[in-house]
């Protein structure tokens, strides 16, 4: 059973300036400098991969060392110091960028009383052999418990990693501290084909997430290694080549610097140190990690700069690289490593004015629905505004007491953190019978709306646009419709076309919260045993949900083509899309899909307001593991088969508990940037 908060017309009242509070802890705090933003992983690429070869045998030197260099990748080696008879070759794979990471003395299961001599005696002899830096493990036999873990994060290791499992594929591989010394791999021998071999890769990509494949014996007819789970030399340099043949989605590289990539871009934070002035302007790049001389990876960063001519990036002094992409400046820093300063004529696009003409910005296309919603950071609604019906003309906009939205506003929500906003937009009252469509929408109103999603679109944020309280136009009854289709197809076709030119910035959602209005099961069902009225409702809602995505598809210009669509289930909630009877369009498009849904939870802390039922204004710990609960359904049931989902509306009402709120949006949002499962904020009134 699902229960959704039931929204009145003024919608829940979630305090923006709260939940920025809350949020700036986990997902606004990626950025609080406007247009910019901190890749997930170097060069933005989708994925990282890391490959580890344990125990240092003779097929390392003679042949894995070798094959990498060729290929101009690297790889971590785990080495048993008892087992090494000739450091130079170690030295030799050090200086071509290899990682060395610590595979113990002796290489016996790990306990707390043999650390000092199995770890730290190991630790120096490699460090002083080699001049390697050594800050990853690989546990003997996959064996450790929570004191080994304490003792290695003491003693400057950044992550270990066992013998058995698979990831997740995700880019909350490591939800909490410890996962980054609890790390998966995928046993590597002959057994695995380079069809299962490439699988793994590509269930990488679309989770976002990253992949370790650990290797022992890799021999060859002149090079004799029969240690363990032997991989013959062809079948060894096959792998690489496909693995080389994905570098333009994945990240190629040593186990530290995957975790230490993912450890800092995950507490970084971008600031505005001085304004654009005199043409200069200083940001400033720092992470919550309290060593700075051990997370010292360079991040990438993104900072949109409009048409601005710039002439250097420094930092603290030194020069940085830059590079030029869709408005924004592309450039690699070390947090906590001083101010960088990026110096040219500037366009002034920072302090307001809608941008550049969104019709002749560079263009953001081929990517997946899953690579777009890893892109979004925080999104924010902008409710109340043009899907107010309290009349209509031009004036629904304010009907419902909101002001006429305006570029300003939108600049101080993107200066906020967010860089998604979901326009909700009712179209009902705009329309009228022509000659072409039953259903045409009036010239000014379908103006009106593109001029709100230019001041979102023209900033370089991604924009979310929907049918939203049409609810009597594309009502999810057999008996209308009919009507209902008629009514989606006529305005997604008039809604692909007019914004047919817009990039993937732009993603259409077919439907609000469709549901059966007025009835018992209007806002909730029996998820094993629907009513036989909302079971018809949810074979609607899949037909009126390919309805919309053939008519979004049928309109063959531009990037249509290219569109992301959001599909909601029954309500929008969870329960909606993963009940047995919801289905996924089919789509001429692959993987352009994603699942939208609402989650207004804990429902008696979010929008119960009777506290003779449970309402309440405490967010209490037993209440983190409703919203667990959530993502994890989510991450089951969409994304570790590969679909993307976004939570499209959240938030909670405000009953003067400010703390109480930064406490839910630290937990929902923390969740949210763990499961990379983007939200979107409804804020109204």
């Amino acid at each position: 059973m699902n229960t959704l908060l039931k929204k009145t017309k003024k919608g829940v009242v979630a305090l923006t300036s709260l939940l920025c509070l809350g949020v700036s802890q986990t997902i606004c705090a990626q950025t609080n400098l406007a247009g910019g933003s901190i890749a997930k992983w170097e060069d933005n690429k989708s994925c990282a991969v890391a490959l580890t070869f344990d125990d240092w045998t003779s097929g390392h030197p003679a042949i894995v060392v070798p094959a990498l260099k060729s290929r101009g990748i690297n790889a971590t080696f785990n080495v048993v110091t008892s087992m090494v008879y000739d450091w130079s070759s170690l030295k030799s794979a050090v200086a071509d960028g290899n990682e060395l990471g610590n595979h113990t003395s002796t290489h016996n299961s790990m306990s707390i009383s043999s650390c000092q001599t199995e770890v730290i005696d190991a630790k120096n002899l490699i460090e002083m052999n080699t001049g390697a830096s050594v800050t990853t493990l690989a546990y003997p036999y996959g064996t450790y418990d929570d004191n080994v873990i304490n003792f290695l994060k003491s003693n400057r290791f950044v992550g270990a990693r066992g013998v058995y499992g698979i990831s997740n594929f995700t880019y909350r591989f490591a939800g909490s501290d410890d996962d980054y010394y609890k790390l998966c791999t995928v046993g590597m021998d002959n057994s695995v084909s380079l069809e299962m071999f490439k699988s793994y890769i590509e269930k990488t990509i679309a989770g976002g997430g990253m992949i370790d494949y650990l290797y022992h014996s890799i021999y060859s007819e002149s090079v004799p290694d029969a240690s363990y789970a032997q991989i013959h030399q062809t079948n060894f340099e096959a792998q690489l080549d496909a693995l080389v043949s994905y570098k333009d989605k994945v990240w190629i590289t040593t186990f530290s610097n995957l975790i230490k990539y993912h450890r800092e871009a995950n507490s970084a934070v971008l600031q505005e140190i001085q304004p654009q002035q005199d043409g200069s302007w200083i940001i400033n790049l720092v992470d919550g990690l309290s060593d700075n001389d051990l997370y010292n990876y360079p991040l990438s960063v993104s900072v949109y700069v409009a048409d601005s001519e710039i002439t250097s990036v420094t930092q603290n002094g030194k020069s940085l690289a830059f590079s030029i992409s869709n408005d924004s400046i592309l450039f690699k820093a070390v947090p906590d490593a001083g101010y960088i300063t990026i110096k040219g004529v500037f366009s002034g696009a920072q302090e307001g004015g809608q941008g550049e003409d969104p019709q002749v910005s560079d263009k953001l296309i081929g990517k997946t629905a899953m690579e777009i919603t890893s892109l979004i950071r925080v999104g924010w609604n902008l409710g109340n505004s043009l899907d107010a019906n309290g009349s209509s003309g031009l004036s629904a906009e304010t009907s419902w007491g909101n002001p006429v939205t305006t570029q300003s506003m939108i600049d101080k929500v993107q200066s906020a953190g967010f860089n998604a906003i979901r326009v909700p937009v009712s179209w009902a009252k705009h329309v009228s019978q022509n000659g072409q469509y039953t259903y045409a929408v009036d010239a000014q109103w379908m103006a009106r709306v593109k001029e709100v999603v230019d001041y979102c679109y023209g900033k370089g944020m991604f924009v979310i646009i929907n049918l939203h309280h049409d609810d009597d136009n594309f009502y999810p009854s057999s008996e209308k419709l009919s009507a209902s289709k008629e009514y989606v197809k006529d305005l997604w076709t008039q809604i692909a076309t007019e914004f047919a030119d817009y990039d993937q910035h732009l993603i259409f959602e077919c439907l609000n919260e469709p549901r059966l209005v007025g009835d018992t099961y209007e806002w909730w069902f029996i998820k094993s045993s629907p009513a036989s009225q909302v079971l018809d409702a949810i074979l609607c809602i899949n037909t009126l949900n390919q309805t919309a995505v053939d008519a979004i598809r049928g309109v063959n210009k531009g990037y249509n083509s290219e569109r992301i669509i959001g599909c909601p289930g029954y309500d929008a909630s969870i329960d909606g899309c993963t009940v047995s009877s919801y289905k996924l369009p089919n789509d001429v498009a692959n993987n352009r899909l994603a699942v939208s849904v609402h989650a207004y939870l804990p429902y008696n802390f979010c929008g119960n307001a009777d506290v003779s039922t449970g309402a309440t204004d405490l967010f209490s710990e037993s209440m983190k593991g409703e919203i667990k609960t959530l993502y994890e359904t989510i991450d089951s049931y969409f994304i570790q088969k590969g679909v993307a989902a976004y939570i499209g509306e959240t938030g909670c009402s405000s009953r003067n508990n400010p703390a109480e709120i930064v406490k839910w949006a630290e937990c929902f949002f923390g969740y949210s940037k763990s499961y990379s499962v983007p939200c979107f904020i409804w804020y109204g009134a």
